[in-house]
């Protein structure tokens, strides 16, 4: 009987995983969308784009011959 309750949790858990799933997950998540809000508010349209571009793309998937795969540090305002 006292492993029914495990079974029911990882039920819950993949069921409905941002009710019941770890909250590690969820934080991540949350800080994850922050930043893409602050990226999305304090750059230019093209320039946002190009960054999810980076972000969601593989290694293989970038241009072979970019100069630099990496983001330069923005200018302070």
């Amino acid at each position: 009987m006292s492993e029914d309750w495990k079974a029911a949790a990882w039920r819950l858990e993949r069921r409905a995983p941002r009710r019941y799933g770890p909250r590690v997950q969820l934080a991540v998540q949350q800080e994850l969308d922050a930043i893409v809000s602050k990226l999305e508010k304090g750059l230019p349209p093209d320039q946002y784009q190009r960054v999810l571009q980076i972000m969601t793309s593989d290694e293989e998937e970038m241009e072979p011959d970019a100069p630099d795969r990496t983001l330069a540090r923005l200018p302070d305002h």
